[in-house]
């Protein structure tokens, strides 16, 4: 899991109930994607997709620190979209999570109205950027080919 918001994992239960598979996130992740505390500092977008939607609570197998590998794929902590928002790269291919997302075929910043510390989500994007990816695969929208 690359973050906790609910269109990212709506679903991770039941995901991994029904392939078996592991859950993984980021420690500062964990604890709002297992359902044990809730987000802070939501803005009022954010509050009211809380409330109409109900995402049942997954455990989280594997949490991940910044840095760590697991199964090939490297943990790159990039906050500010959310506070533990998690890009995995595995070669040369990154999976950023809205940590990056893809506007008109090239990487952009997350969408302000959804992200809580817009200062921070600039530096986790030049950081995430700076890695040379050769390609990105956003949260939302098609795969971007940086050719690096």
């Amino acid at each position: 899991m690359t973050h906790y918001h609910i269109d990212h994992i709506r679903y991770a239960w039941d995901i991994a109930r029904t392939f078996n598979c592991r859950v993984v996130a980021s420690i500062p992740e964990s604890v709002i994607i297992e359902g044990s505390e809730k987000p802070r500092n939501i803005g009022l977008l954010q509050s009211l997709f809380s409330f109409m939607v109900r995402v049942k609570p997954v455990n989280v197998d594997i949490k991940v620190g910044d840095g760590e590998v697991i199964e090939g794929y490297r943990t790159i902590y990039a906050p500010g979209h959310t506070p533990g928002s998690t890009a995995y790269l595995k070669d040369d291919l990154l999976f950023s999570g809205d940590a990056v997302v893809e506007q008109g075929g090239k990487p952009a910043l997350p969408p302000r109205i959804f992200t809580l510390d817009m200062r921070k989500a600039a530096e986790s994007f030049n950081k995430l950027l700076s890695l040379r990816p050769r390609i990105i695969y956003p949260g939302h929208g098609s795969p971007i080919s940086l050719g690096t």
